[in-house]
């Protein structure tokens, strides 16, 4: 999701919000969706949020300065009573957490009501994650621990950090891979591809991603599936399993060229069918 905001400086005391979406679905749509506002409240329309924030004006600002520009404006919502949707506050703390921006994650903190962060795993995930990635670990753990309820990363993360933090055990590959799985069930596949990425201290191999992959055949993620693919045709080049496995991603996705490629790989190396 790509959100760029024009700061109430420029419109006075209103506040407008554009969105479209990145998945594979609404590609085709450039046409960007109004967010809807109200003089009380702030809300996006759309549940779904994989931010890239950008400002609207100039185009030359810095991401991280855009960001600013937003915080500022969203602490001067809050000042003047507005009700900040809780989307919002999970789109931000998505953006701070792909920019690193600790400073920014800590005062988006500050304006999220106590008890919308006990009762929503979905924004207190994005925090904890966000804490625990940039070494914030003592903050990371408050917010686990007023957690309500927690989700599959909640518990992941808390395993993984006790571990490293209280037992010194640093986590093997098996644990990374659990992780994934958990993630990639779910259907957060990209949430899954982002452990793997930015999160492991050590290089995925062929388990980790045979996680993401199987994710990506049960979820229809074909993008994603085929860089797991990639991955995993050169660790593993004479494992047919794998190649089994994205002919099956690219069937349930109606794309019998792509299948008959790969049938054509496995042959090409000498693997049965």
């Amino acid at each position: 999701m790509v959100i760029v905001i024009q700061p109430p400086s420029i419109f006075k005391d209103s506040m407008t919000l554009h969105c479209f979406s990145r998945s594979n679905k609404s590609r085709k749509q450039k046409v960007p969706t109004k967010i809807q506002h109200k003089r009380s409240s702030l809300f996006f329309p759309d549940s779904s949020l994989t931010p890239l924030l950008v400002n609207h004006r100039p185009v030359t600002l810095q991401k991280l300065e855009a960001l600013d520009a937003v915080v500022q404006d969203l602490e001067a919502s809050v000042k003047r009573g507005i009700i900040i949707d809780t989307k919002i506050f999970a789109s931000l703390l998505e953006t701070c957490y792909h920019l690193k921006a600790i400073d920014h994650g800590i005062r988006i903190h500050r304006l999220i009501p106590p008890k919308l962060l006990r009762k929503n795993v979905g924004v207190s995930s994005k925090l904890l994650r966000l804490y625990a990635f940039c070494g914030h670990i003592e903050n990371a753990h408050e917010v686990f621990d007023q957690m309500s309820k927690r989700n599959a990363y909640a518990f992941a993360w808390n395993s993984l950090s006790l571990m490293k933090e209280k037992y010194g055990i640093m986590p093997i590959m098996e644990h990374y891979a659990c992780m994934v799985n958990l993630y990639g069930r779910a259907g957060l596949i990209n949430e899954a591809y982002v452990v793997i990425i930015d999160e492991m201290e050590v290089e995925a191999g062929p388990t980790v991603w045979g996680a993401l992959l199987y994710a990506c055949y049960l979820h229809g993620n074909v993008e994603v599936g085929e860089l797991a693919a990639q991955n995993l045709f050169e660790l593993e080049p004479d494992n047919e399993h794998n190649f089994e496995l994205l002919m099956k991603v690219y069937s349930k996705a109606r794309r019998m060229e792509d299948v008959e490629r790969v049938r054509a790989m496995m042959l090409d190396r000498g693997l049965e069918i």
